[in-house]
């Protein structure tokens, strides 16, 4: 499987996209954008340059509502990037590529916290049931109620 994957995605990518230029890292940059999340990646003591682990602090998820606008309407982004706009399916997105993020060890973790607002009912209902993430936690929400 290992073979087929280095063949059909893109070097350094864990999942397939049609858009070069919208990587793991704009995905993650749209969800810090939009104030959703606060990251903080920590790198191996002995190697700075490996991320081994990521803290990750969910402060909210957008509904359309939210959003504001029309979903296709674009948003630019607060500081320079290389994409400079983005979209609420961009977003939608963006909670189902960011957290593919692997280090060349492919031995990274991942920590997630939610705003004391999150219920656990109110995480399960607003995390796109296709997301990764959803995937990922869903058990986690299955304890905790």
């Amino acid at each position: 499987p290992l073979d087929i994957a280095k063949r059909v995605f893109y070097p350094d990518w864990h999942y397939y996209i049609n858009h070069a230029q919208k990587t793991q890292t704009c995905y993650e940059f749209i969800l810090v954008d939009t104030n959703s999340i606060k990251i903080n990646p920590k790198p191996d003591p002995k190697n700075p340059r490996l991320i081994t682990h990521t803290l990750v602090f969910i402060q909210k998820i957008l509904t359309l509502s939210d959003w504001g606008q029309n979903p296709h309407h674009f948003k630019q982004f607060t500081a320079s990037f290389d994409l400079p706009i983005y979209n609420y399916f961009d977003y939608m997105d963006a909670w189902k590529y960011t957290f593919l993020f692997q280090n060349i060890e492919s031995r990274h973790s991942w920590f997630f916290c939610f705003h004391k607002t999150f219920g656990a009912i109110l995480i399960h209902l607003y995390l796109p049931f296709n997301s990764n993430l959803f995937i990922v936690l869903q058990p986690i929400f299955i304890i905790y109620n």
